[in-house]
């Protein structure tokens, strides 16, 4: 009987140690399983940490991240200078300060519009066509161009405050502008105010020069045409809770190629 019980117990515990080698080895490859899916994870996510950093990094470098509503073109220095002594025609160009004048619509609201009487004289030596563009910006990013759904009756209004009987909308304008200053014509350029306070407006006037600079667009390479063009900076400090007490305290204009 002891030798039977002495015999049970190694086979129990040749048993036992089967078992547990068995345990340990189920145990070593469920910790080798762990380690891998452990690794690979981190493999994964270190991967996908690197593509981010150099999806960041070409953006940062990448011509086409431009500011809101600023195409390349816009950026600075990708754009070319007048000429320093214009070599093409120009006409004469004079304004006065911008002004507020409030207007009755169709719909009997009374809205509030910005304009600015000037006058423009050919002395380049022969007749031209006279196509008057304002574009009007802002330094909180209003974009609008001058005319561009203005009721007629905002001119009436203008011209009765003004007195000029030879002032002349944009449409009166538009056309052949004959030679000297006998022929010279005052007309106004119209837009609607703006709803928050600005503290500068710029006005780009165009269709006064000739000259024409033609520069490859710097994203798509195809043909930009660009216009000496003037730039009116009109200062509007201060915020007024009210439209109608917000006024042009000084100008300042320069020649650009826009």
């Amino acid at each position: 009987m002891k030798v039977i019980n002495q015999l049970n117990l190694r086979r129990l515990g040749s048993a036992r140690s089967v078992g547990m080698l068995s345990m340990v080895s189920q145990a070593t490859k469920v910790t080798k399983v762990t380690k891998v899916t452990k690794v690979t994870k981190a493999t994964g996510v270190i991967k996908i940490a690197m593509l981010l950093v150099m999806a960041v990094a070409m953006l940062a470098v990448s011509p086409v991240s431009q500011a809101k509503g600023e195409s390349a073109v816009d950026q600075p220095g990708s754009y070319p200078e007048p000429n320093i002594y214009n070599r093409d025609w120009q006409f004469d160009f004079s304004y006065e300060k911008p002004q507020l004048i409030s207007a009755r619509d169709l719909d009997g609201k009374i809205r509030w519009y910005w304009y600015m009487t000037y006058t423009v004289t050919n002395k380049t030596g022969q007749e031209r066509v006279y196509l008057p563009e304002f574009t009007v910006s802002t330094d909180a990013g209003d974009i609008v161009t001058a005319g561009r759904g203005i009721p007629a009756g905002v001119f009436d209004v203008i011209s009765a405050r003004e007195r000029n009987p030879m002032l002349e909308s944009a449409i009166q304008i538009t056309g052949p502008l004959l030679q000297g200053e006998d022929h010279a014509r005052d007309g106004v350029a119209i837009w609607r105010a703006f709803d928050q306070p600005v503290d500068e407006m710029t006005i780009f006037v165009a269709g006064l020069s000739g000259e024409i600079h033609i520069v490859p667009h710097p994203t798509t390479g195809e043909d930009v045409y660009m216009v000496r063009t003037l730039m009116i900076q009109a200062h509007t400090p201060g915020e007024p809770d009210r439209v109608q007490d917000r006024h042009v305290t000084s100008t300042s204009d320069s020649w650009i190629v826009r």
